[in-house]
């Protein structure tokens, strides 16, 4: 039998092989010019010499086949094991392996599987219909060198297909899916799709689970198939489901590549609550950017991506920022997975980038300058802004029972100036600068300090805790402040005090920024 024969035959069967070829022969060896096919089952056609070298060609062509990639190999020839072969020299091999296409098996003939056939023929399918209605299997509405099945039965017509793996499974007959999905189901197939409503898919696969067929088997069942484009005529019907196969083949999303390109939401701000929004997008799956100021004042700095503004990067509950300061340098950042924080309370990238969603998050409690025609949904948290007015969506971010509230038309409630409690403490807890001048730190956060203690000297003024506890926040050692400016804040729990994780706080707020982009059709 010819080699290329019987390849060309396993092509047409969609079945994987390989050839494997002799290109280099040192030394006294059986042959110096060879070919030989090995099929996925280890059965070959033709020889390269016979032996202990043949066995380990086929062997080695076995595992290439099964991983899909041709390879080279050596093989030094020495007596084997029966003594028939001593030649001491040396072979050098290349298998060349061919993997199958994806088949697709469309059962039942009707217009919409022959618009199928003819779209997913030439999108790299092998096309098989098979059929119980002899007068549609015609070769004139199928695309050339389609495989067309007629059985006096669906199931006999099925019967006589091969169905393996690589094999796509399309249910389109009118009257007998149910033959058509009970045949299909004894298979393991990477797409098993069937057109008809969600009742009639629903009232079959009902009757199939009476039949023994598991819950998870008949979970297989791709229906409605297709994607979502609006189709209604058998051509329009044919691009949403191959385009679905091919979703499947190359293991992609499907999504718009327009919109794909735009899905970078940029937050304005990256202090500990922008900080609870940022890590929940990014582990969302979300490309983020965030917007801070050269200079950033944030206090819980362990717990916010600001300071990657000033050291370079910033690292917080294992998730990395890097500061970037172009566009181009932002999407190399986004594309390796990380945060990217740049120096921009502008908001100039927002213009070049056009991202999908802009989230104010300074928490300044007034509008620095965020506006609805920054993206398609902006998103501000707590007071300072009017949802329908400056931004569509304002977050609520006083605790208490309306924490994390959604609001579509008005304002967040407004500052009391009052910090939150914690075991009965507010203002007592802040630390604020008592002059003008350079912060000079005593006490960083992690530290434990008693009521009285110096914990910074702020232009020559000495700044005492409010509190005995644990500094949870501090501003940078060397910031200039303002007299009266918050600077840090002590936690009356002491060593309880959690001064490494962003809070519940910053995450409940966080949660509705993810629910309001989901809600607005902006995914990952």
């Amino acid at each position: 039998m010819n080699i290329y024969t019987e390849a060309a035959a396993l092509e047409s069967q969609n079945r994987a092989f390989a050839i494997a070829m002799i290109t280099e022969s040192k030394g006294s060896t059986p042959r110096s010019k060879a070919r030989m096919l090995v099929r996925d089952d280890g059965t070959t056609v033709g020889t390269i010499g016979g032996g202990a070298a043949e066995l380990f060609v086929i062997k080695q062509s076995l595992e290439a086949i099964q991983e899909g990639t041709s390879r080279s190999c050596h093989y030094g020839l020495r007596e084997d094991l029966g003594g028939s072969m001593i030649c001491g020299g040396a072979l050098q091999f290349f298998i060349d392996v061919q993997t199958p296409g994806a088949a697709l098996l469309l059962i039942g003939a009707g217009h919409v599987n022959q618009a199928v056939a003819r779209l997913a023929a030439r999108t790299g399918f092998t096309i098989t219909v098979a059929d119980d209605r002899e007068n549609l299997l015609k070769e004139e509405l199928f695309p050339t060198n389609s495989t067309l099945v007629y059985g006096e039965t669906l199931e006999e017509a099925v019967g006589k297909v091969s169905i393996n793996e690589n094999t796509y499974i399309l249910v389109a007959t009118g009257s007998e899916d149910k033959t058509a999905l009970r045949c299909s189901l004894k298979h393991k197939v990477p797409y098993l799709g069937m057109l008809g409503s969600k009742r009639k898919v629903a009232s079959l696969k009902k009757d199939l689970a009476l039949e023994g067929f598991s819950r998870e088997n008949l979970d297989r069942v791709i229906s409605p198939s297709g994607l979502d484009i609006g189709a209604e005529t058998p051509d329009e019907i044919a691009v949403s489901l191959v385009s679905q196969m091919m979703m499947t083949r190359s293991g992609t999303t499907g999504k718009s590549l327009y919109k794909k390109s735009r899905q970078i939401i940029v937050v304005r701000g990256a202090g500990d609550i922008a900080s609870g929004t940022i890590a929940r997008l990014h582990r969302a799956g979300y490309k983020v950017l965030a917007l801070e100021t050269e200079q950033p004042t944030v206090i819980r700095r362990t717990v916010a991506f600001a300071d990657a503004v000033r050291n370079g990067e910033m690292i917080v509950e294992e998730l990395k920022a890097r500061r970037a300061v172009t566009a181009d340098e932002v999407r190399m950042i986004l594309g390796e997975e990380d945060i990217a924080v740049a120096a921009d309370p502008e908001g100039r990238l927002i213009g070049e980038l056009r991202p999908a969603a802009v989230i104010d998050a300074i928490l300044a409690k007034k509008n620095l300058g965020t506006n609805r025609s920054m993206a398609k949904v902006t998103i501000a948290l707590g007071p300072g802004f009017s949802a329908g007015d400056d931004v569509h969506y304002v977050v609520e971010t006083m605790r208490g029972h309306t924490l994390g509230q959604i609001i579509d038309k008005g304002p967040a409630s407004p500052d009391t100036k009052i910090p939150g409690s914690i075991e009965g403490y507010t203002e007592e807890r802040i630390l604020r600068a008592p002059a003008d001048g350079e912060v000079k730190v005593m006490k960083d956060i992690s530290s434990l300090v008693t009521k009285g203690e110096t914990v910074a000297i702020v232009g020559g003024v000495e700044l005492p805790a409010t509190l005995t506890g644990m500094i949870r926040g501090m501003i940078l050692d060397g910031t200039v402040v303002k007299k009266g400016m918050k600077m840090g804040d002590v936690d009356p729990r002491g060593e309880r005090a959690n001064y490494t994780n962003i809070s519940d706080k910053a995450y409940a707020i966080a949660g509705s920024v993810l629910e309001i982009l989901l809600r607005e059709g902006i995914c990952p």
